[in-house]
């Protein structure tokens, strides 16, 4: 997952765990080699969680 640290928002969501593959995906995107890459659970979880329950909330009509 690509976030913009500062703006706090989501920016990509690239496909596998190991670096050749990840490396591949981001080889478009333009001032890559200023990008650090961290591995934390919790804040890659929790900058989605907010639009996966708001989509939930739209198609179920409630927040379960």
């Amino acid at each position: 997952m690509l976030t913009d640290v500062k703006k706090r928002r989501l920016l990509e969501v690239a496909l596998g765990k190991n670096t050749k593959s990840l490396m591949e995906q981001l080889a478009h995107i333009p001032g890559r080699d200023k990008v650090k890459i961290v591995a934390d659970k919790f804040h890659v979880l929790r900058l989605p969680s907010p639009m996966i329950m708001k989509v939930g909330r739209q198609i179920h009509g409630h927040r379960q």
